[in-house]
């Protein structure tokens, strides 16, 4: 029989610390605060019932003890308050068994229905903050097709590099503006053409049938000549009626086309996210992004009031383009852009479900940016930046080990990603129970200096709880200093092991923090405002020497 308990956990060095194992049939509760996982035998497989989203696991395996066990991410919740999922457990083919999972306290999905309420300021600071993270991504995976075609076949990959990366992330700009977004960009080029093309829609003529008095009939049609058998009366005159009206067929002007229910989808999807841009940017009103958003969030609105909209009937199921949006230079702009909308929508959903994954690569991009950004830091190496074409469940990074070699004045920095195939062996064994997304193996240039390794951690929660930084760190330093005290009990290890927690900061204006000491220290990093720079420079310094905590 196999062994189907499992461990909840809410933070990825949760192994080290004190957990219940929980058997089949039992309750598993974890705050939505942190970032849930469950761990289990590593032959189990896991799933939900009824839900789109499921765990997902990378499939490294942990010692614990005599266990080897898998730890499965879960999905964030979109429902706000509590959320209870049924989970199946099952190895291969043989019967499965259950347990029910209770997150507690999410903050939910930003909707129009939830302004005023308490959470909706820091939904929608998250909501941005993930918009922020995906345009950078996509930013650095924008290659030229000359470039595109020299890389050849890489399987669902494109090839950057980490200097065109630390540009993306920190080219010069005016932190009184907001971040770019897809919705900026689209006010600053269609919102003319939006205008225009709303006042005065593409109309078609369409033939229906309808009563018509006799003298305006002009055609009828197999359906009418049977309606007109079925009337009582021998004469034209007596089957026509009272009113003397005859089923016939009547040509006329419609709004009512494909083109026009994507224009209108287009529509409201825009005024929608123009709404929650300009939620999320309140503190940069003046701004000459904020203004461009909100004229054009408001023509949309207002577009959609007109009475040619009303007749519009909405899409039903998948837009497909016909000749007028594949042809029409008027509706191809508006194709264009609504395919562009609805991928980074479809890319936004994604990114909440599996935000802490998509801020594990953000934190591996701001690690190297920050080394890059610093003078005192000198590259040595820097090997090829490969990116997904597609993210996998929030991961677009796709590392082969090495992000870089770096030289300070005293010391030798290199950047591991050590779940990655590329990485030292002994690193992801060593490590794989503490779940760091990042090692820094900082080597002293003095001989008699010890080597240490430097454990990074990207945490970020989605809870109605505010994660606090220092409490963050305290445990995660428990963690570290617990599993140092059992290695070197059990294995003789002597090596020197410090930790850097990296959080993402809840709002856009708040300024960088930093708690802690060189052993272990807690970073909080907003993505946006002067708080994101020098939360980067703090974040080198910790990296390089530790000097900053």
């Amino acid at each position: 029989m196999w062994n189907s308990s499992v461990i909840g956990l809410d933070f990825p060095w949760g192994l080290c610390e004190d957990v219940e194992q929980i058997p089949a049939g039992g309750q598993i509760v974890l705050p939505a605060s942190g970032m849930p996982a469950i761990a289990t035998s590593v032959d189990v497989t896991l799933r939900y019932t009824r839900r789109r989203q499921h765990p997902f696991t990378e499939g490294e395996t942990v010692q614990w003890g005599p266990r080897t066990l898998r730890v499965w991410n879960l999905p964030v919740s979109s429902a706000a308050g509590d959320d209870t999922i049924d989970v199946r457990m099952q190895v291969e083919r043989s019967r499965e068994q259950a347990v029910t999972l209770s997150l507690i306290g999410s903050i939910g999905r930003w909707s129009k229905e939830r302004v005023g309420d308490a959470l909706s300021d820091r939904v929608l600071e998250r909501e941005n903050m993930l918009g922020i993270m995906i345009e950078q991504m996509e930013e650095i995976a924008e290659v030229t097709r000359e470039d595109l075609m020299a890389q050849g076949s890489m399987r669902g990959r494109i090839r950057s590099d980490w200097r065109r990366a630390a540009d993306a992330i920190l080219g010069e700009r005016d932190v009184s503006e907001p971040r770019m977004a897809l919705i900026v960009r689209h006010a600053q080029t269609l919102h003319r053409h939006v205008a225009d093309l709303g006042r005065h829609p593409r109309r078609a003529l369409t033939r229906n049938r309808s009563l018509q008095s006799v003298h305006r009939i002009q055609e009828m049609d197999s359906a009418c000549l049977t309606w007109y058998i079925r009337q009582p009366g021998r004469t034209p005159a007596e089957k026509a009626g009272r009113r003397q009206e005859l089923l016939a067929i009547v040509r006329e002007e419609s709004v009512d086309t494909p083109e026009n229910r994507v224009l209108r989808d287009f529509l409201i999807r825009s005024a929608l996210i123009a709404e929650a841009y300009l939620g999320a940017n309140r503190n940069l009103a003046a701004s000459t992004r904020y203004s461009d958003v909100n004229r054009y969030g408001q023509t949309c609105a207002a577009l959609l009031r007109r009475p040619e909209f009303a007749r519009i009937r909405a899409i039903a199921g998948v837009a497909k383009p016909n000749y007028v949006l594949t042809s029409d230079p008027r509706y191809r702009l508006i194709w264009e852009a609504y395919q562009r909308l609805l991928r980074r929508q479809d890319e936004q959903d994604d990114a909440w479900n599996w935000q802490a994954r998509l801020w594990g690569d953000t934190v591996a991009l701001l690690v190297n940016s920050s080394l890059l950004f610093d003078e005192a830091v000198k590259p040595l190496a820097l090997p090829a930046l490969y990116l997904r074409k597609e993210q996998d469940h929030g991961r677009w990074l796709d590392s082969t080990g090495c992000n870089g070699v770096f030289a300070t004045s005293s010391s030798v920095l290199m950047v591991y990603d050590p779940c990655a195939d590329g990485s030292p062996e002994d690193m992801r064994d060593r490590y794989a129970i503490l779940g760091p997304r990042l090692v820094v193996r900082r080597q002293g240039l003095d001989p008699v200096e010890r080597e240490e390794d430097v454990l990074i951690w990207a945490v970020v929660g989605s809870g109605a709880e505010t994660l606090t930084l220092d409490v963050v760190t305290g445990r995660a330093g428990a963690a570290l200093k617990r599993w140092r005290e059992e290695r070197r009990r059990f294995y003789n290890d002597r090596r020197h092991a410090r930790g850097i927690v990296v959080l993402l900061g809840d709002s856009s204006s708040q300024g960088m923090q930093l708690v802690g000491c060189r052993e272990m220290a807690g970073l909080c990093i907003p993505l946006d405002g002067a708080g994101f720079y020098a939360g980067l420079e703090a974040l080198s310094g910790l990296v390089s020497d530790g000097d900053q905590a």
